[in-house]
């Protein structure tokens, strides 16, 4: 007889299942199962043809009860919930509203698809179609019936529900589903679900697109039919397009300069003592002895300084220390936000505050503290143009340097600007390496956006509360 103290020694235990005059012991993780051989082959064409192979070598050891074990791979539960089907018939007609806890409609589904055991596959199949109908009008029908639902879900959530259509290609519920999953939770669970416990479920990453983008549509679908009566005709879509950013190359090259900067694979030809001027960074960094190598000279024995920024960025900076004059900030006009990012960057890196402390001003112009301020910035010239570059990119720019009185301001315009699909694809689907702080920003975005939608909402139809 086997011993209940394995070597792993986790303790075996008796499930709930045990015929005492089985022949056969189904065991699945820990749990052990005494039952019929005959009633499996019967209702089952896999264990039928498993039963049907030469049996091996006896082995004292793989026995209980004198009875040979087999080993399944599928959790205990749900290992349960089917063979207390099929051996105390309690499985029930599924056109009965008498509601069934979706642990086991998941156990016979998945399982019964598994082990071809159809009367269990059919049956879940029949409550999941019927809770989740692939038409809103029978579902409408359903919701307004006094009866049970035809599932329990207990503990689970439409999420479970969700992933385990998914998992099973059962994808004429999946339209209900997601309905009942976007109209029950709101976008802060819907994160604390698929995005905070996203190994829980297998499908989370479509889930969570499929769920935000749902959600968006209905609440944008309800709006416009709430005020059609108001228009005069139908209203065309519009798509602001952004004149496109061509990329320039600096020929930032002195030839009578005294030292080279190379950033990546440029370099730039300068002076060193305006540097030092502009950069304490600069002027500690060519007070340090420098190497006389060959790798570190170029052909006229400048030396050459590699700094690790990007090429665009420190010829933006360059540029503007030794060609463009900085100008007013409080001039209104416009600043590509390439050159804005980079003063940012660098102006703080380097220590070189004309340039740090324009970009700051610029960006509190653009998006001021308050909302008084930014409604009568939005009738003037932009301090920054953003070009091929995003509010999504402005954020992420501001919380890497810190400049958090901004951020509200930058966040309110991504999301007036982008819908969910946008903001998700740009957030999530793009994230990586775009955004350090992209895991920061998609929840901010989401829930701001659904707190937005339901504070205009709320407002908009305040003159019909009593008090």
């Amino acid at each position: 007889m086997a011993s209940d103290e394995p070597e792993d020694g986790l303790k075996i235990r008796r499930g709930a299942v045990w015929m005492e005059d089985g022949n056969l012991i189904i065991q699945a993780g820990q749990t052990q199962f005494k039952v019929y051989k005959c009633i499996l082959s019967r209702s089952s064409s896999i264990f039928c043809d498993v039963f049907s192979l030469p049996p091996s070598p006896s082995d004292p050891d793989a026995t209980v009860d004198g009875c040979p074990v087999m080993i399944v791979h599928d959790p205990p539960e749900d290992m349960e919930h089917v063979l207390s089907a099929i051996h105390f018939a309690d499985l029930g007609d599924p056109t009965a509203r008498v509601a069934m806890d979706f642990s086991k409609v998941s156990a016979y589904l998945r399982l019964g698809i598994k082990y071809e055991i159809m009367n269990l596959r059919d049956h879940a199949i029949y409550r999941l179609k019927a809770q989740y109908p692939s038409t809103f009008k029978a579902a409408i029908e359903s919701f307004h019936t006094a009866l049970a639902p035809y599932i329990n879900l207990g503990d689970k959530t439409h999420f479970d529900v969700i992933d385990l259509l998914h998992q099973e290609g059962l994808y004429s519920c999946l339209p209900m589903a997601y309905f009942m999953a976007i109209h029950q939770y709101n976008t802060e669970e819907t994160l604390g679900y698929l995005h905070d416990r996203r190994s829980s479920y297998a499908f989370a990453s479509d889930m969570l697109r499929t769920c935000l983008v749902g959600k968006d549509k209905l609440a944008q679908f309800i709006s416009e039919d709430a005020f059609s009566w108001m228009k005069d005709s139908p209203s065309n879509n519009c798509m602001n397009e952004h004149e496109g950013c061509r990329y320039h190359t600096w020929a930032i090259w002195m030839n009578d300069g005294n030292i080279i900067l190379q950033a990546g694979q440029t370099q730039f030809k300068v002076y060193k003592e305006i540097l030092s001027r502009s950069s304490c960074i600069f002027r500690d960094i060519f007070s340090l002895p420098q190497p006389h190598s060959d790798e570190s000279m170029d052909s006229d024995d400048c030396p050459i300084v590699v700094v690790h920024d990007s090429p665009e960025d420190m010829g933006h900076l360059l540029s503007a220390i030794f060609f463009t004059p900085l100008g007013n900030p409080t001039v209104r006009e416009s600043m590509d936000f390439a050159k804005v990012s980079a003063y940012l960057r660098l102006g703080i890196k380097y220590e070189i505050l004309d340039l740090r402390d324009h970009a700051i001003h610029r960006l509190k112009g653009q998006y001021p503290s308050s909302f008084k301020k930014a409604t009568d910035s939005f009738k003037m010239t932009p301090y920054i143009k953003l070009g091929d570059a995003t509010h999504f990119d402005v954020i992420n720019l501001l919380h890497q340097e810190g400049l958090l009185s901004a951020l509200p301001m930058a966040y309110f315009m991504a999301i007036h600007q982008y819908d969910t699909k946008a903001i998700f694809e740009h957030l999530h689907t793009n994230s990586s390496p775009s955004y350090a702080f992209a895991s920061d920003m998609l929840p901010a975005c989401l829930l701001g956006k659904e707190k937005l939608a339901h504070m205009t909402f709320t407002d908009v139809f305040s003159w019909l509360k009593d008090t």
